[in-house]
């Protein structure tokens, strides 16, 4: 085996589903090892979305099998991203970091001599969690998102989509699942999905139409061929 190759944090087995009469995924495939910046492509309907959706656990496929990395953290703007409307933009970027927040109420309910006290705050310090405010106020200005204390249902589509950045980014994923693309991204948004994709401290796939558009950020590209209603998924050269 090459020196070369990092662990690998996520495998997904022949993936197989259908809806209905239309087969949508036929054995598909994938490796996500440490360090890598997939460009997954391919057709408008070719099953793009419905791979990463099975990998990010928001559907189950039909047959096949995912196995992640203990503990692996995951992120994702999907294309139909939701924010709260009724809460502001700090808010809304919070409740990205889940996890972390029912770590702290958990260490804050566990009686102070329990040894799982120490442990949970071991986690804690490690994820840097008590550091939220801090890390939302850094997004936000590193994306230039709108202010915290500004409301959802006064923000334009464009801030809109770099609050949603801001909430996938906040929780710090190992792999980072991007299904986001749009027709309408202004140069601005695209300019900041490219560097959410090129962080060196994630993994991240994308899909898209065209393996040139992220052939500068990716080092990987998966293709997802279309033949009838057969689909697959296969390494490019």
């Amino acid at each position: 085996m090459s020196e070369n190759v990092t662990p690998v944090i996520l495998t997904a087995k022949e993936l197989s589903i259908r809806f209905g009469d239309q087969v949508i995924l036929d054995k598909a495939s994938l490796s996500v090892h440490e360090g890598n910046r997939i460009g997954l492509v391919g057709r408008n309907g070719s099953g793009k979305s419905t791979f990463l959706k099975i990998i990010s656990g928001m559907i189950i496929p039909d047959s096949g099998e995912v196995a992640k990395k203990k503990n692996l953290v995951i992120g994702f703007l999907s294309q139909e991203f939701t924010l709260d409307q009724s809460k502001n933009v700090y808010d809304n970027i919070l409740a990205g970091a889940k996890n972390e927040l029912e770590l702290i109420a958990e260490y804050d309910q566990t009686p102070f001599d329990s040894p799982k006290k120490h442990h949970l705050e071991e986690t804690i310090l490690r994820k840097d969690s008590w550091n939220l405010e801090k890390r939302i106020n850094i997004l936000i200005n590193s994306l230039n998102a709108p202010g915290g204390i500004r409301y959802i249902n006064v923000l334009s589509g464009g801030e809109k989509r770099r609050v949603a950045l801001c909430r996938a980014l906040i929780s710090k994923p190992e792999l980072h699942l991007d299904w986001s693309s749009a027709p309408t991204l202004t140069t601005e948004d695209a300019r900041l999905k490219l560097r959410l994709i090129s962080c060196r401290d994630r993994c991240c796939i994308k899909i898209g139409a065209s393996a040139l558009r992220y052939s500068r950020v990716t080092n990987m590209t998966m293709n997802i061929q279309l033949d009838g209603h057969y689909y697959s998924a296969t390494q490019m050269p």
